[in-house]
């Protein structure tokens, strides 16, 4: 995993722990109203770093099958005699 990409998934993980903090505040000073907001976006948060993972998993996936098709020869279950 790049350096880039391990900053990037701290400061989206410290955001969703922010969100987080803010819906318990909004609950215990009793504005239940206002938990749908901090709650919402820590949903979404989630769902981009889980889209980002498998978007990071397609790209390598991608390379891999790049590779089979410059060379098949060169991997498991090549040509038959």
């Amino acid at each position: 995993m790049s350096i880039a990409r391990k900053i990037t998934r701290i400061i989206v993980a410290a955001l969703i722990g922010v969100q987080i903090g803010y819906a318990a505040l909004f609950i215990y000073q009793g504005n239940l109203s206002g938990v749908k907001t901090p709650v919402s976006l820590a949903i979404w948060m989630v769902l981009v770093l889980i889209l980002e993972s498998r978007v990071h998993n397609l790209e390598i996936e991608k390379e891999n099958l790049r590779k089979f098709l410059e060379n098949p020869s060169d991997s498991a279950g090549g040509e038959m005699d």
